[in-house]
């Protein structure tokens, strides 16, 4: 059997590799190219190598700390993003969970949106790749997520016996369908209009 280039580079950084320690500049330096490369072209045209070059470290430095380019690219957004779209404690809990809608909304509509959209289509061939995107980025979100609407059944606001998984893909999945079909846009009164849908489905108390 017929070894591709790319795998034979990993196994020999894997069996000589291993137990090097880390340079934080070579890291922090191909983290930083990624998010360039990124902004200037898709995810599936960027190679190992031009990573490489433009970030001045060799190609075996790039595999010896990820094995994919959706695991490098999950990283290099990772370390950029901040949580830019926290659950801020308003004078409800259900204005909470509206205006961290909104934030998240109004965030996937320019350049993290897109890295994201890029990053969920790169990881649909690796199940690994997903599996590394949903415990890096998703879990901690939902968990937010729920620890609010559970604020709010606690404080008898939202009465219904719907999951909170369940509710929490009714709010968000839509928004996350635009974002990956790019059928239409993701706006004010596309975000409301879920909002508003839900809240009265799940029988919420806004007084």
């Amino acid at each position: 059997m017929v070894v591709p280039k790319d795998e034979t580079v990993k196994r020999l950084v894997r069996s000589r590799g291993q137990g090097r320690p880390r340079s934080e500049a070579s890291r922090a330096s191909i983290l930083r190219v990624v998010l360039e490369l990124l902004g200037r072209k898709s995810l599936r045209d960027i190679t190992v190598e031009e990573v490489a070059k433009e970030a001045g470290v060799a190609k075996t430095t790039v595999y010896r700390w990820w094995d994919t380019k959706a695991q490098l690219a999950i990283d290099a957004f990772l370390n950029d993003i901040s949580i830019k779209a926290p659950f801020v404690e308003k004078e409800s809990v259900v204005e909470s969970i509206r205006s961290q809608v909104r934030s998240l909304a109004f965030q996937y509509k320019g350049r993290d949106g897109e890295i994201i959209r890029q990053i969920i289509a790169e990881c649909q061939g690796s199940p690994e790749d997903l599996a590394m995107f949903r415990e890096r980025f998703l879990v901690l979100r939902r968990a937010a997520a729920i620890e609010t609407i559970q604020r709010a059944r606690n404080e008898g606001v939202l009465n219904s016996d719907i999951p909170d998984e369940t509710l929490i893909d009714l709010i968000y999945g839509p928004i996350y369908y635009r974002l990956m079909l790019q059928h239409s846009e993701i706006d004010s009164a596309f975000v409301e209009s879920i909002l508003d849908f839900v809240f009265k489905g799940m029988e919420v108390k806004t007084s």
